[in-house]
């Protein structure tokens, strides 16, 4: 089935992990698995925000766009990798949008050293 994601140059396409975002009964994270790999994906910045009161920190937010049947959750963490436009560890930042051309999946970034 043809997709987006099929009309944009290969350089712009890369593999993400996908860290499953388990809890305990306490709200830790329940595991510390290696994660699973979706390939075929890139990744749109949607928007900074300071938070205000004369704050030095900047969230980061984006959008990374899969393939059609990403199985994602809102719990889960994505790595992105060196090469990517903006290599970093990620939280999924609300609920993934499965549509019948792809899955888009928000982030917001966790950490600046991925």
């Amino acid at each position: 089935m043809f997709t987006p994601l099929d009309l944009l140059p290969r350089q712009w396409l890369f593999d993400v992990t996908v860290i499953s975002g388990r809890r305990d009964k306490y709200g830790n994270r329940a595991n510390h698995d290696s994660g699973r790999t979706v390939t075929g994906c890139t990744l749109g910045p949607t928007s900074n925000d300071e938070g205000g009161n004369d704050s030095d920190v900047v969230t980061v937010r984006a959008t990374l766009y899969a393939p059609s049947g990403t199985s994602i959750s809102s719990t889960d963490r994505v790595r992105t990798p060196p090469g990517s436009p903006i290599p970093a560890l990620w939280a999924v930042d609300g609920e993934p949008v499965h549509w019948p051309l792809g899955t888009a999946i928000p982030l917001r970034k966790e950490d600046l050293d991925a």
